[in-house]
């Protein structure tokens, strides 16, 4: 008699279908080490936000981000923070506790605009030991590595 198995309680999908789940997570999603990357080697046309409060942002944010509260991401505020109109927003928060990443890629969407969630946010990013600024200006990833923060 087989034991009972929480994991195979409901049979897996099909390969061709669960091809074509991945695949679409990776079009909604991009994780901290590919944007740490792209960060530091200086790769364009993609712009990090995010989107928590100011007071949050100021504790303690990814290098290079900007900030822009879910509540406040519409075309005036992406156009006053510079944000050119054919990057990738990819939008970040505190963590998988926190919906406001969700938030935010939902009003840049609505907006017409690209975008994708950064799972994991603020905590799954300094799990992976990358460096965190502080204060209310985004400073530069690659000039926080050099300096070894």
């Amino acid at each position: 008699m087989r034991t009972r198995s929480n994991v195979r309680d409901h049979e897996p999908a099909r390969s061709a279908t669960a091809l074509r789940h991945f695949e679409a997570r990776l079009s909604f999603e991009a994780d901290c080490a590919d944007v740490y990357a792209d960060m530091l080697a200086g790769v364009q046309g993609f712009t990090l936000l995010d989107t928590r409060s100011p007071t949050h942002y100021a504790a303690g944010h990814i290098p290079g981000a900007l900030n822009l509260p879910h509540r406040r991401l519409d075309r005036d505020s992406l156009d006053l923070l510079g944000v050119p109109e054919d990057d990738l927003l990819v939008t970040y928060c505190a963590g998988p506790h926190c919906n406001a990443s969700t938030r935010g890629a939902v009003r840049a969407a609505a907006l017409g605009r690209a975008v994708k969630e950064m799972p994991g946010g603020l905590v799954g990013w300094e799990a992976e030991g990358f460096p965190v600024a502080t204060g209310d200006e985004p400073q530069s990833l690659a000039s926080m590595v050099r300096l070894g923060r």
